[in-house]
């Protein structure tokens, strides 16, 4: 039979949860750090490194970095990739933006972590797969793979070339998960989405969320009652989202930009897929599960692999 304490004390958790207080932080823009790996991709993450920069008044590091093939010189490999980051860096000072290089003729991602670890990066922009890897079906390539595990920082990364860069921010698609906490990353896509532009939040109720807050209040069921308790049970983490989503909303009504939230029921990946093509995302920003042993969760990973044709920003 169907538990009736159980789901009253669960509904009742999610009304006492109606109207929750949800502060975004003010974003400080240190430094990007934009690894090159001379990729049609990477000449657009110079775009998009020169564009933020200007916008957000950061410093903007230029890293062009690549392990030596056998038998290749490494003079002339460590010479070319001096060559590459230093026309990156002209071109840059061009627009007077405060800008530096460097090259590292090593494993790409212990250099691009070396570098994260160097100084206070607020980004990190990135072809990818990096260095023209090409990932198997179970992930994004060796070195991008490498840099979510070990670094908490933002990485905007980019799949395909990018045609316009002034336009990847101008609507921006935001997944937040369920287990999400109001941390240090969450406020980033509020300050990217541009004036004008439209900031879009989607939570996706899934069945391992509800088996999770099922277990949580021992809701046990059987039968027709099994139909009643997964009804109730996604009809009550929809409020808590919608509440939640709802409270950073109202964080953002007097700013130049639309922002809205939507939450929906199904698989994440369908979901989210099918929301890029309806809304037209021009960026979709994977929010992660506030968790200490990994930045990165299961199942933002799997959005960020198979989420194809935009910029992916994995907070």
């Amino acid at each position: 039979m169907l538990d009736e304490r159980a789901l009253n004390e669960f509904e009742s958790v999610f009304e006492a949860a109606v109207r929750p207080r949800v502060r975004l932080a003010p974003v400080r823009w240190a430094r990007i750090l934009v690894a090159l790996d001379g990729s049609p991709a990477s000449a657009s993450g110079i775009a998009l490194g020169e564009l933020l920069a200007q916008r957000k008044d950061a410093a903007l590091h230029f890293l062009a970095t690549r392990s030596l093939a056998p038998g290749e010189d490494a003079a002339r490999a460590a010479e070319t990739l001096e060559a590459e980051q230093t026309t990156a860096v002209a071109q840059a000072k061009q627009k007077e933006l405060k800008v530096s290089g460097s090259a590292a003729l090593a494993p790409p991602g212990d250099a691009i972590l070396a570098e994260l670890r160097a100084a206070p990066t607020s980004l990190l922009v990135i072809p990818t797969p990096f260095g023209g890897q090409t990932p198997d079906a179970t992930s994004l390539g060796s070195t991008v793979d490498h840099l979510l595990r070990a670094s908490d920082c933002p990485a905007l990364l980019l799949k395909h070339p990018v045609l316009r860069p002034e336009d990847v921010f101008r609507r921006v698609l935001a997944y937040v998960p369920s287990g999400f906490e109001v941390g240090p990353h969450f406020s980033i896509p509020f300050d990217l989405v541009e004036p004008n532009g439209t900031l879009e939040l989607i939570h996706v109720v899934n069945e391992r969320e509800i088996a999770r807050y099922a277990a949580a209040f021992e809701v046990t069921a059987d039968g027709d009652d099994e139909r009643a308790k997964t009804q109730s049970m996604v009809e009550g983490i929809e409020r808590r989202m919608t509440a939640l989503l709802d409270a950073a909303l109202r964080e953002v009504r007097n700013e130049p930009f639309t922002c809205r939230s939507v939450v929906v029921h199904g698989d994440p990946l369908e979901r989210v897929a099918s929301h890029v093509l309806d809304f037209e995302a021009s960026l979709l920003v994977v929010e992660s599960e506030s968790r200490p042993e990994t930045p990165v969760t299961p199942e933002a990973y799997h959005l960020l692999k198979e989420i194809t044709g935009i910029p992916l920003l994995a907070l």
